[in-house]
């Protein structure tokens, strides 16, 4: 199954390769700090999943601007890096984000840390997880706030953290392409549990907060049941009954 994921997470990005050869065309990214100190363009790559580290060089390997200033990937997870953000930077004054990344020496014997200045950036790792530990928005924003160019735009992966602002945009797909066309699973929203007056069709599955993978659901089969989980209910912030 590994060798599997890993196949096809090459597919994925080799077929992103002519996208980051658009994106660097015009050299938008490289910016005068970058000109100046180095002959490389620095890709932020966040990806959790160590089994890919390797592959990214890979992916990248021969990736260059218009006027062949080499991209070089930068791979790190959300927990491994500290960021900091400057409205005006240098002699240019320009906004600019640096990345610490914290990396585990080749010998293992300890750890490193490289300061990285992205040009551009590829998030593949959730932003946001189960717990409070896991939230990572902070570092988002910080890309938002220095203006680093990412895939998927920023606003987009801030807007896939909360499913009922996700469902809400297909919602809108669906009025312009038709029913027949782009059909999708009836769902009621709650805001808190003082909502949840009038059920859904049962059986129902319940699915509270923001979190994937299965975490937070649960089959309801009646209204019954329904009424008594709104006391749970209390302790979140909102749930989607599909």
């Amino acid at each position: 199954n590994n060798n599997l994921q890993v196949r096809e997470r090459r597919k994925d990005t080799k077929r992103s390769k002519s996208m980051w050869n658009k994106l660097f065309a015009n050299n938008n990214c490289v910016t005068e700090h970058t000109k100046s100190r180095a002959a490389t363009v620095a890709v932020l790559v966040v990806d959790g999943t160590r089994a890919h580290r390797d592959l990214w060089a890979s992916v990248f390997s021969g990736c260059t601007t218009k006027s062949g200033v080499p991209v070089v990937p930068e791979v790190c997870d959300w927990d491994s890096m500290h960021l900091t953000a400057y409205s005006e930077y240098g002699a240019s004054r320009e906004a600019a984000a640096f990345v610490d990344i914290v990396e585990q020496k080749p010998d293992g014997g300890g750890t490193r840390v490289k300061t990285v200045r992205p040009n551009a950036c590829l998030i593949r790792s959730q932003v946001r997880g189960v717990t409070p530990s896991q939230d990572y928005r902070n570092l988002l924003y910080g890309l938002q706030f220095a203006g680093v160019p990412c895939v998927n735009s920023l606003q987009s992966i801030l807007s896939f953290v909360e499913r009922p602002w996700v469902f809400g945009e297909l919602l809108r797909i669906r009025d312009r392409l038709g029913r027949e066309n782009f059909p999708l699973i009836p769902q009621n929203y709650y805001p808190s549990h003082r909502s949840m007056l009038i059920g859904p069709v049962f059986p129902a599955v319940i699915k509270v907060g923001h979190c994937h993978a299965g975490h937070g659901k649960l089959v309801i089969r009646d209204h019954h049941a329904f009424q008594d989980f709104a006391s749970v209910m209390a302790i979140d912030k909102y749930l989607r009954a599909l």
